[in-house]
């Protein structure tokens, strides 16, 4: 469905792809739209809760530097080895903040589950008010196996590094200033691979696919990153 207010949009030819500035994000554009399981507020507190609590480490070795003797220096250094940890992790907690002011990105398919050789549609929505330096999203798939160990001292299961299957780019733009109650969209025509495996959760295999969208805005100072777990089935 088409916003009144937009110009009508040609159905592109697979690989390529059609932007224009639309003003209500939540007008569905195609069939089905992604749902994204992260949490930005989730990730903050994470991020600032660990960096608070390795500042007031550091803080402990120092004080325990001030009361100690012999072993005053050893508890400084280890201070300014750990002190870094703290600092980068408050300030991930700080870019995560500002960015917590974008609007989330909307990622929709023409249908879903995809199927390997298909061709669809995906259209990605990023609501304004931002200057957008640039906005990529990219097709991943990754598996994860599990095998049973079996040790003198140990019966268990071990989980194997997961597998990169696929990390193909899907767009690639930049697009300059979103006003507020405005919302760019790119409607993407995309051929899903002929080889790619289903999404499974099997007990010893998991195979799960996602699109990932990376974005910077304020010419760069500000990056955020959303994920959205899409299906792949055999073509019936």
């Amino acid at each position: 469905m088409q916003d009144s207010n937009s110009p009508h949009l040609e159905s592109p030819v697979a690989g390529t792809e059609v932007s224009e500035l639309t003003t209500d994000p939540e007008v569905p554009t195609l069939a089905v739209r992604l749902q994204s399981p992260m949490s930005r507020g989730g990730q903050l507190g994470g991020s600032l809760a660990l960096g608070l609590f390795m500042g007031l480490v550091v803080v402990g070795l120092i004080w325990g530097a001030s009361k100690e003797e012999d072993f005053g220096w050893a508890l400084l250094v280890a201070a300014a080895v750990i002190g870094l940890l703290p600092v980068l992790l408050l300030w991930s907690a700080f870019r995560q903040a500002i960015a917590l002011v974008v609007p989330t990105t909307i990622v929709e398919v023409s249908e879903e589950p995809l199927r390997p050789g298909q061709t669809v549609q995906f259209c990605i929505k990023q609501p304004g008010p931002l200057t957008l330096s640039s906005l990529r999203a990219n097709l991943i798939g990754l598996q994860r196996t599990e095998r049973k160990i079996h040790r003198p001292d140990e019966i268990g299961n071990v989980s194997t590094p997961d597998k990169m299957l696929l990390h193909e780019n899907i767009l690639d733009d930049r697009s300059g200033r979103i006003r507020a109650g405005q919302t760019r969209q790119w409607i993407i025509s995309f051929t899903v691979p002929g080889s790619l495996e289903p999404t499974s959760n099997q007990k010893s295999r998991t195979t799960a696919w996602k699109i990932e969208v990376w974005g910077r805005a304020s010419f760069g100072l500000i990056g955020f990153m959303h994920q959205f777990p899409v299906k792949v089935s055999l073509p019936e």
